[in-house]
């Protein structure tokens, strides 16, 4: 699982939840979930998160390593899908799981929202 490697480093060069790729089934196709957030979204997680040190300084840098981590992923032949994260729901996620809103809770969240896609 080389590749699955691969992206789980480019994950965290982007600075955001490393995700473990995901083998669906009979497509054999690796999917790497990715977090996405609008604008409003990214700002409001970044509030509440324990970790802001953690975040891109804006949204706008945080954009710009997304889409290129895009490109870099799909170019390794893996499958990206993107993740809205709303803050309500993972608010209640990290409270049901009795999780501190921080980047492990963020990488589970986003796990967990690409796990329930398949």
């Amino acid at each position: 699982m080389g590749n699955s490697s691969q992206a789980h480093d480019q994950m965290n060069k982007f600075g955001q939840e490393a995700l473990e790729a995901v083998d669906l089934g009979e497509s054999k196709k690796l999917v790497v979930g990715l977090p996405w957030y609008t604008k409003s979204q990214w700002l409001a997680t970044k509030s509440y998160c324990m970790d802001p040190e953690s975040f891109f300084n804006s949204y706008a840098d945080w954009r710009r390593e997304a889409d290129k981590a895009i490109v870099e992923i799909s170019n390794r032949g893996l499958e990206v899908k993107l993740l809205p994260i709303y803050i309500e729901t993972f608010k209640g996620w990290c409270n049901y799981h009795h999780m501190q809103p921080n980047k492990t809770a963020r990488r589970r969240f986003t796990n967990y929202l690409l796990k329930r896609e398949r």
